[in-house]
């Protein structure tokens, strides 16, 4: 039985969330996959599949929680949240299930321990918490006592790392107080606020790489360790990739981010996969779709430093998920971010300030923003995605299938415009090619930047591509090409790597530094442009 100490809900929405519950122990539950729209649930229903979630991958005993004890927490967790179209904790929501999904349907659970998913679980339920509505950009031209108080660096997300600090150590909620004392819990807590720091969209290409490297990583184990297993795991600790950098604060790390990273190698060592055998023997594997030939199995364990790095890109690909989900759900999602992105281009034009791309509703389509997201954004990174992880390439056929859609309504649109403008071919040509519609969409004018960030940055050169994102604005590489179709897609490794990475290719022992999951913040470094 459920017993809230320091919340309060009704007798009927208690007996919900326990028949909820029940189902998941009992495994009658619903199942959970591309096609699950939590937008159908109500608050009972929700907080009931969580529990069930949290205790299926063993979250529950490696935190030593009850149920009760965890659902005062998301009750909490959930009233942090504000009132925003988007960034909701219907969000957070969606985002946590599609991590789940992927731990279980798409096998990526098999080499993370129960205590780094619940972890990575927390830190999606909570990535958000705190979020109005307006984004990075809109928070540093406004000059917020949030931009001020974090440097102008990430503001939503180390907002949202302080709130859920917070919430964790909470006295009467305190999710961790089994975990031991000192370094234990503070390298825990550390990993939760540096997955929710990365998820600040300017760590997306960083990520993308890292999704190849780590790819790179995990077949040369499985290679070594099908000649000596003895022999690879002997060899396997002494060449551990260099560890993400944690922090013991969010202020910390505001410093850090502006004077570089150091590096001190940590591991778990070669019996890291052995913890995630209680997770394993409950989870749910009945995707449809082969995972056979994945590279992530309890036979190529990672260390403590992979395994973050890896929980990194598993947030982050769910955190943009929203593009290649079935079209009735993706558009759903669609209709709340654009509410968000016109309610701050209403804003910035009322105050006289430059609108953010894309965030002009006079001037953008959701067509057009949702197109150009997903072919130069989303694309490129699920394709690598899917190099680490075979199954996932569900999610670039559901890309295919509502790019379609987004397709036809954008003919729709041009056929009352232009007659003549009716083609998927012309379409294409007017997203990638048409400079008209490049300068629409990527608009070459910088946004105001306070002098004290400006400095951080170079002016782009003319014709330079941009697109608004829930944490502001991406500048994309001149080497990210655009839609490449069903029979053509290049996957991203052979193309949209950084300049970093081509020349640590070129050396050994510079390819060896850029493997670690340390997450590359200038521009002069990645040779990405990131206004925020």
């Amino acid at each position: 039985m459920i017993i809230l100490k320091h919340n309060v809900l009704s007798v009927d929405d208690l007996f919900l969330i326990e028949r909820q519950l029940l189902r998941w122990l009992d495994r009658k539950e619903t199942k959970v996959g591309l096609d699950f729209n939590v937008l159908t649930l109500g608050r009972a229903d929700i907080y009931g599949h969580l529990l069930g979630i949290f205790t299926r991958l063993g979250c529950t005993d490696a935190l030593n929680i009850t149920h009760s004890e965890l659902l005062d927490f998301f009750i909490d967790v959930d009233a942090a949240y504000l009132n925003a179209p988007y960034h909701s904790f219907y969000h957070a929501v969606d985002i946590v299930f599609m991590i789940y999904y992927m731990l279980t349907d798409l096998n990526a659970g098999a080499c993370i321990p129960p205590l780094d998913i619940a972890a990575l679980l927390i830190a999606a339920l909570c990535h958000d918490i705190g979020h109005p509505g307006y984004n990075n950009v809109y928070q540093v031209n406004f000059k917020t006592d949030a931009a001020k108080k974090y440097n102008n660096t990430s503001v939503l997300e180390a907002l949202s790392c302080e709130l859920v600090r917070d919430l964790i150590l909470k006295k009467h909620v305190n999710i961790v107080h089994s975990l031991v004392p000192g370094t234990a819990k503070s390298r825990w807590m550390n990993k939760i606020e540096t997955m929710i720091l990365h998820t600040d969209m300017i760590y997306h290409y960083t990520l993308q790489e890292q999704a190849g490297l780590l790819e790179e990583d995990m077949l040369c184990q499985q290679q070594q360790h099908s000649y000596s297993s003895n022999d690879y795991f002997s060899h396997h600790e002494s060449s551990a990739l260099p560890p993400t950098h944690t922090f013991a604060t969010t202020s910390q790390w505001a410093h850090v981010s502006n004077n570089g990273f150091s590096f001190s190698p940590q591991c778990y060592g070669p019996d890291a996969s052995d913890y995630f055998q209680t997770a394993a023997a409950t989870a749910t594997t009945t995707t449809t779709v082969t995972t056979s030939h994945s590279i992530i199995d309890r036979n190529t364990p990672l260390n403590e430093d992979q395994i973050e790095q890896f929980s990194s890109i598993l947030l982050h690909a769910a955190d943009i998920s929203n593009t290649v989900r079935p079209w009735a759900i993706s558009k759903q999602w669609s209709d709340l971010i654009v509410q968000e992105f016109f309610r701050q281009g209403d804003i910035e034009k009322r105050y006289g300030l430059a609108v953010s791309p894309g965030m002009d509703r006079d001037l953008s389509s959701q067509a057009d923003i949702s197109l150009t997201f997903g072919d130069l954004v989303v694309r490129p990174y699920f394709e690598a995605f899917a190099h680490l992880l075979p199954g996932a390439h569900v999610f670039l056929q559901a890309l295919d299938n509502n790019r379609d859609e987004w397709i036809q309504i954008k003919q729709n649109q041009d056929y009352h415009e232009n007659d003549d403008d009716n083609s998927v071919d012309k379409t294409n040509d007017l997203l990638l090619s048409s400079s008209q519609h490049q300068q629409r969409q990527f608009p070459v004018s910088l946004l105001p930047i306070p002098a004290a960030t400006a400095q951080q940055f170079s002016a782009p050169p003319l014709g330079e591509r941009r697109v608004s994102v829930a944490a502001g604005t991406l500048v994309i590489p001149e080497n990210v090409v655009g839609f490449h179709g069903r029979n053509g897609s290049i996957p991203c490794r052979a193309g949209l790597r950084s300049q970093s990475f081509a020349v640590a290719e070129r050396t050994s022992v510079l390819r060896k530094l850029s493997h670690g999951p340390v997450f590359l913040q200038q521009r002069a470094t990645t040779g990405y442009d990131i206004i925020k």
